[in-house]
């Protein structure tokens, strides 16, 4: 094998191994995570959390007849290619927030959570289970 060959079939296989790990293991960049994420299949409320370049985000929700339930802003950070860390942070189980108000008083804390991608969508999701309460990017 000609070295030029050899040098060329090198720059393959470590294009072929890192674009392997990027489709495989969801790895995203930063600029690919900013922008609107609603929720997929909620039926109590309606919800859209923005991630703004600054690494902060502003959040609202809303209940069935589209009354703004809770507007609020706090900070996220984007960790190791394919974690979203947010402060403070509200997890949505999809309540009912106009009948039981005070679930709303737990939003203190924060969370973090893995990205994936499901089609050509991101998504994270913030529930106990796999693809329990899930957000997708719409734009």
């Amino acid at each position: 094998m000609k070295k030029g060959s050899f040098k060329k079939l090198i720059v393959v296989l470590v294009i072929s191994v890192f674009l392997s790990l990027v489709v495989v293991n969801n790895f995203f960049f930063e600029v690919e995570v900013i922008g609107t994420y609603t929720p997929i299949d909620y039926e109590n409320n309606f919800d859209t959390i923005q991630l703004l370049s600054d690494h902060t985000y502003q959040r609202r929700i809303y209940g069935k007849n589209n009354k703004l339930i809770l507007k609020t802003k706090g900070r996220w950070r984007f960790r190791d290619f394919h974690m979203l860390d947010f402060d403070p942070f509200l997890v949505n189980f999809d309540q009912d927030y106009l009948k039981y108000p005070e679930s709303l008083s737990d939003s203190l804390s924060g969370w973090y959570g893995d990205l994936s991608l499901k089609g050509s969508n991101i998504q994270f999701c913030t529930g106990n289970f796999e693809f329990q309460y899930c957000y997708r990017k719409i734009k």
